[in-house]
């Protein structure tokens, strides 16, 4: 929903989802990647992406992707630079028109100073924060505890961690997960993904901290022309005549679900162990709430 809205701004490319942004970053994270490597490789991928997109080079044309160009606003600019010249002409259309490379990576502010090393003042990022009791019940509904080191669609990257596979947000745990349950095992990872996220934010200096915008799924759900205003602001990109088609394709504004039947019938499903997890997320969802709302 986000990166589509953001995709229909002023220079602002269509939502890509380049996983070598959240490799590299995953195993710098994990102390596999030196500083250095880790930025030199970022950098050369952004590069390369961004003269890519200008020729529409190893671009989702499939239809219904979310990444997708029939996904995104302006479809029609990314059929027309199929044509287009490569080369020294490309690189004077990124010259010219200075585009916004519009990456989607998981957990983006585990990872944020990282990539604020490696793109400095360049970089925006901005964060999207949904109720945490929605991105468990997500994950239940997937089947996440049976994809994980089982489903050969599932291309995160694990740990082996005593003989059982783990996501790698979960490597602090020192729970025995190979017992657990399913939203067990969702309420862990949502809870630790959340925490190595606001570290993240947290580690962040105060200059680099006014470059991420935390946007909230409820306030956008209910407000979306005054989060699209303050995405504008902090982008310094202008909305476009897309933007309002955008916002009413991703069905905004909207009402927001009654969540009570749906919590009660996790808790249900849980032990001790995922609804300390589900409390633990929701003190910090309402602190950064009551910081950022």
């Amino acid at each position: 929903m986000l990166g589509h809205i953001l995709a229909s701004f002023e220079s602002v490319e269509k939502m890509s989802h380049h996983f070598v942004f959240d490799y590299v970053a995953d195993l710098h994270w994990l102390g596999k990647i030196t500083d250095d490597a880790a930025m030199a490789y970022l950098q050369t991928e952004a590069d390369l992406q961004t003269y890519q997109l200008m020729l529409s080079r190893d671009q989702n044309f499939r239809p219904g992707d979310t990444t997708g160009i029939l996904s995104n606003p302006r479809p029609g600019r990314y059929f027309a630079r199929l044509f287009f010249k490569e080369g020294d002409a490309a690189v004077a259309r990124i010259q010219r028109h200075n585009p916004w490379l519009h990456e989607a990576p998981h957990d983006g502010l585990r990872k944020a100073s990282l990539y604020f090393s490696a793109f400095g003042n360049r970089l925006r990022i901005v964060h999207i924060m949904r109720e945490p009791h929605d991105l468990v019940a997500d994950l239940v509904r997937r089947g996440f505890d049976w994809r994980v080191g089982v489903d050969p669609r599932e291309f995160q990257l694990t740990l082996l961690k005593k003989n059982q596979v783990i996501p790698i947000v979960l490597r602090d745990l020192e729970i025995d997960l190979a017992e657990i349950s399913g939203p067990d095992l969702a309420a862990l990872t949502v809870s630790e993904s959340m925490r190595h996220n606001l570290l993240g934010y947290s580690a962040l200096n105060s200059e680099d901290r006014e470059k991420v915008k935390i946007v909230f799924f409820d306030a956008f759900c209910t407000h979306p022309e005054r989060v699209v205003s303050e995405l504008s602001s902090f982008l310094g990109a202008l909305p476009t005549r897309s933007t309002r088609r955008a916002v009413r394709r991703e069905n905004l504004p909207r009402r927001l679900p009654d969540r009570s039947l749906s919590r009660s019938g996790l808790f249900e499903e849980m032990s001790e162990i995922g609804r300390r997890a589900m409390s633990e997320s929701m003190n910090m969802y309402s602190e950064m709430l009551g910081t950022r709302g």
